[in-house]
């Protein structure tokens, strides 16, 4: 009898980068695109093999650290989007059952957070650079800036 290795199938991933800018916020797709994201949240399964994590940008990339233990998410700001890197190895993909609260408060909260944002400047071509690999990365973008560092 032959037996096979088979290994467990990899987790699934979603990471979610939303657009923060002033064109985004003041026409609301970002609260449109935290509404939605709020809804995708709610019909996936929660379970340890499923992942995942948030970004916005404006001019620069914000990461946000979703582990349980902080009071709240901590965002990790990227000014750099010529050399954009993750600020944290752990903790800014996570296992649905871990962070559901975080993620609750982070969507809800993002439109205020950035409701005074006046920076015009969209970091969108770095934006989909950096989350376009590992997993499965839903970008919210409100425009396309034909100016932004590594535009399409």
């Amino acid at each position: 009898m032959k037996t096979s290795n088979v290994r467990d199938p990899m987790p699934a991933v979603f990471f979610f980068v939303i657009d923060v800018s002033m064109n985004a916020v003041q026409t609301g797709a970002t609260a449109a695109a935290c509404s939605a994201i709020s809804q995708v949240i709610a019909d996936l399964p929660e379970g340890q093999r499923t992942m995942v994590g948030i970004a916005t940008f404006d001019s620069t990339i914000h990461f946000y650290n979703l582990k349980r233990a902080l009071q709240q998410p901590l965002m990790l700001i990227v000014p750099d989007v010529h050399d954009v890197y993750t600020p944290l190895q752990t903790d800014v993909i996570v296992p649905l059952s871990e962070c559901c609260q975080h993620l609750e408060l982070l969507l809800e909260n993002i439109p205020t957070m950035f409701q005074d944002n006046r920076t015009a400047d969209s970091a969108f071509g770095a934006a989909v650079q950096e989350f376009s690999c590992p997993s499965t990365a839903c970008i919210f973008v409100s425009a396309i800036s034909w100016n932004s560092p590594k535009c399409l």
